[in-house]
């Protein structure tokens, strides 16, 4: 992810994330949170929640972070009866609390099957047993996004960022997708069908609907 931010010139906005299965509260089944990174939300096409705010940038730095989470309108009014003091209550995830600071708009497209739970990346140790893969620098666990800039090809973007994985601890695979959950691999099954991803992929420039993205 850090490496494709600071290399590449064909690709641009690149985020990262990653699904997690996890208990709230005392729940039988588990709902599908995804860690991601700062960046996630602008680049689908969200620069405000409808209610309180986003991650902030110390939010994303393993150093010091704090178990803050966004969750989505639906969550909000089939969970917590949309009630109105949202901003700042509690959400226990794996029995560790996490405080709610937003929330993101119904239909939101960065969503996967279940009630909608966004949370900092860095806090992959809480739904890994402990474990820090940022320590691992060859264990592969990010789907990395970006958005092709315009005129650049899907060909000239992969060999460009082929080049860049093979300098990378254990050469991350890259596919080619046209921004869709259905084709990242080992969801099926975890999507909601009626939301595509790219949806709200918008070149900011032209307003238009960018569909391209890299998935490392």
């Amino acid at each position: 992810y850090q490496a494709f931010r600071e290399r590449a010139h064909s690709v641009t906005d690149f985020a990262a994330w990653r699904v997690v299965g996890a208990r709230v509260d005392d729940d039988v089944q588990n709902e599908l949170p995804l860690l991601v990174t700062c960046d996630f939300f602008s680049l689908y096409g969200l620069e405000h929640p409808s209610q309180g705010r986003l991650f902030r940038a110390d939010e994303c730095i393993q150093e010091g972070a704090t178990r803050v989470a966004v969750i989505s309108e639906e969550m909000w009014r089939s969970r917590f009866l949309a009630a109105p003091g949202i901003i700042g209550a509690h959400l226990r995830l794996n029995q560790r609390v996490y405080t709610i600071i937003g929330v993101a708009p119904a239909r939101f497209p960065g969503r996967l099957r279940g009630g909608g739970i966004w949370i900092p990346y860095v806090m992959q140790a809480d739904f890994y047993a402990g474990r820090d893969f940022f320590q691992e620098p060859e264990t592969p666990w990010l789907y990395v996004e970006g958005r092709l800039r315009p005129g650049v090809t899907k060909a000239a973007a992969a060999a460009e960022l082929n080049t860049i994985a093979a300098d990378i601890p254990g050469q991350p695979r890259m596919i080619l997708t046209n921004g869709s959950f259905s084709q990242h691999p080992g969801l099926r099954g975890m999507m909601l069908g009626i939301i595509p991803l790219l949806g709200a992929i918008i070149d900011r420039k032209s307003t238009r609907l960018n569909s391209s993205h890299l998935v490392i």
